[in-house]
């Protein structure tokens, strides 16, 4: 259990942990634990790496509701990293539910990195209608 959630590359301002159990009581309380750990030691942006998360029960559905209001209140940004569609939709939902537009579901590193390389969370969408756009016009040219 005491590998469920490890930090991994520190960087200064930014806490990237990985959870590698299924999220319930036990690793929501590390998890936790962690991020307040982090924020206390000054990151603004927070990367939780969920790609090994197979399951979550209720209990790790309010342990990540509660990472992230921790994660909001400080003022932070954050990626979750998933791989899992049920994963998705848990952090979809939670961002839903507290409202928090500093927090995204992505898919893999360098989108984390994108997003969380943006100051302004709109200006991210921005940019990624921005590159759908110009892909669809190379698309179109080719096919014309």
């Amino acid at each position: 259990m005491a590998d469920a959630v490890v930090l991994e590359r520190p960087r200064l301002g930014r806490l990237h942990l990985r959870v590698r159990e299924p999220l319930d009581t036990a690793v929501g309380s590390l998890l936790l634990a962690a991020i307040r750990d982090g924020l206390a030691g000054g990151a603004t942006e927070v990367v939780l790496d969920l790609r090994a998360v197979v399951d979550h029960d209720p209990a790790g559905h309010g342990a990540l509701q509660a990472a992230q209001a921790l994660i909001a209140a400080a003022g932070a940004r954050s990626a979750h990293l998933v791989a899992r569609p049920r994963l998705r939709g848990l952090v979809l939902r939670v961002c839903h539910e507290l409202q928090d537009p500093g927090a995204r579901p992505v898919a893999c590193e360098a989108m984390a990195d994108a997003w969380l390389a943006h100051a302004d969370p709109r200006a991210a969408i921005d940019l990624s209608f921005a590159q759908a756009e110009q892909l669809l016009a190379r698309v179109r040219e080719g096919q014309a």
